[in-house]
């Protein structure tokens, strides 16, 4: 890669690239974790163009600090992992993630306009099945817009969502 391209950032930190922002939130896979020079090891990522941000968490679970650390970035449309975790799963090694409830929970206290909520028919081994996660979502009547990805669709966020 030419020298340049690469760009580490870290939690809190902010890289301008012209008309569009990025910084970077905390993410915990089970845990927080650091690397041996204390950088996060799990990464979240808001990206601001103008007056538009969209958060997507990273694969992450719930924990503390979350929400007040990424609520003050206003956040438009959050992209949050819904497949959840269980023993099974982490029996297999396999970590995990935000389940849909707390998923939505989230956005809701980040006071998120929108979310998306993602790894829906993705890995047979770890995943949220379609028609569950649409029978969850219903019943949780959330107080913002909350969809379950669906794959080909084109989603357009065109104004602030807040």
């Amino acid at each position: 890669m030419p020298a340049g391209r690469l760009h580490l950032i870290d939690v809190g930190e902010r890289l301008d690239l012209g008309s569009l922002a990025v910084i970077a939130t905390p993410a915990a896979h089970e845990t927080l974790e650091h690397d041996p020079d204390g950088a996060m090891r799990c990464l979240g990522y808001a990206l601001q163009a103008g007056p538009m941000t969209v958060w997507h968490s990273g694969d992450t679970v719930p924990f503390d600090g979350l929400a007040e650390t990424v609520a003050p970035l206003a956040v438009d449309l959050a992209l949050l992992p819904v497949n959840g975790r269980d023993p099974v799963r982490a029996a297999r090694g396999v970590p995990g993630n935000l389940t849909l409830e707390e998923a939505v929970a989230l956005a809701e206290r980040i006071g998120a306009g929108a979310m998306i909520g993602h790894h829906i028919d993705l890995f047979a081994f770890n995943t949220l099945a379609r028609d569950e996660g649409a029978t969850r979502l219903s019943a949780l009547s959330p107080s913002l817009d909350a969809v379950l990805v669906e794959t080909g669709t084109v989603y357009r966020v065109t104004r602030p969502l807040r």
